[in-house]
């Protein structure tokens, strides 16, 4: 996958992007900020669907990885049901307050 600096897209536009039909990561001081991929007009809705698609896979298995890291994939139902609660019970307390000072 190749790569582009923002500041060439910024200071050339289009004419800066490879005429390939890859993806192509733009990145800035930090690194990698976006993801440019090439479109087909005549399926965009199709291609916006697997892309959220996409990304909302990759998102819960970061979040399964880090569940995992910290060992609350071990938890009982009834752990997680006391910890439901418990915030649950947080929340409204947290609502009352609101409710009060306002």
């Amino acid at each position: 996958m190749q790569t582009l600096p923002l500041r060439d897209l910024q200071q050339r536009g289009t004419k800066a992007v490879p005429d390939t039909h890859d993806p192509v990561i733009l990145t800035g001081r930090q690194g990698p900020l976006y993801l440019l991929i090439p479109v087909d007009p005549a399926n965009l809705a199709d291609q916006e669907r697997e892309i959220r698609r996409a990304l909302a896979r990759a998102n819960l298995h970061a979040w399964q990885e880090r569940a995992v890291e910290a060992g609350l994939d071990a938890l009982t139902d009834a752990e997680i049901e006391a910890e439901i609660a418990a915030t649950r019970k947080a929340s409204k307390r947290g609502k009352r307050r609101s409710t009060r000072s306002a």
